[in-house]
């Protein structure tokens, strides 16, 4: 698509001014030219307000409150995929920015984690578990910070060990309670 100068392009400026951190992610960020994470924003914004329909169900009219729970989506495993889409948005909103507004994304993962608990799909949950596996191993091979391999294998012992507890206590009363 033509010749690439040696010129610094506009959008690792604009970045910089906007507080962006540079960071391993940074080809994935070059699929926004300049500065069009607002997109993303948005979308979290939405996931948000989803995630507290699902939470406090009574913000609804009653015409449009589910039986099965779900929120406005109005079933629990399309709210629990819907929400996994917006845990990794804002997870890599969180490692992009660099500035106050960070801590709101974390907030936020951790709100959507909540929620994708509280609907009890267990395949939700399962599709976490492996995309964390699958991605602490790909950052064994690919990271090449020293700091960030040695927590990607420290983290994949916990889960791990994690995932043993998990496979030893599976007839325990409180996976049969909260977890059918």
């Amino acid at each position: 698509f033509g010749r690439r100068s040696s010129a610094v392009p506009v959008q690792h400026v604009i970045s910089a001014k906007a507080g962006i951190q540079q960071t391993p992610l940074r080809r994935l960020d070059s699929l926004f030219q300049g500065n069009d994470k607002w997109i993303i924003v948005i979308s979290i914004v939405a996931a948000v307000l989803v995630s507290l329909t699902s939470i406090f169900p009574q913000i609804l009219p009653e015409s449009w409150r589910s039986l099965s729970g779900g929120g406005i989506i109005g079933n629990r495993a399309f709210l629990a995929a819907y929400l996994i889409l917006a845990v990794g948005m804002s997870l890599y909103l969180f490692i992009i920015f660099n500035n106050k507004w960070r801590w709101l994304f974390l907030a936020m993962s951790v709100l959507f984690l909540y929620t994708i608990i509280d609907t009890g799909n267990r395949g939700a949950l399962s599709g976490i578990v492996i995309g964390v596996f699958f991605g602490l191993t790909l950052c064994l091979f690919f990271i090449r910070h020293k700091k960030i391999k040695i927590w990607s294998v420290i983290s994949l012992i916990v889960l791990c060990f994690l995932f043993l507890i998990l496979l030893l206590s599976r007839q325990s009363l409180f996976w049969q309670k909260y977890f059918p």
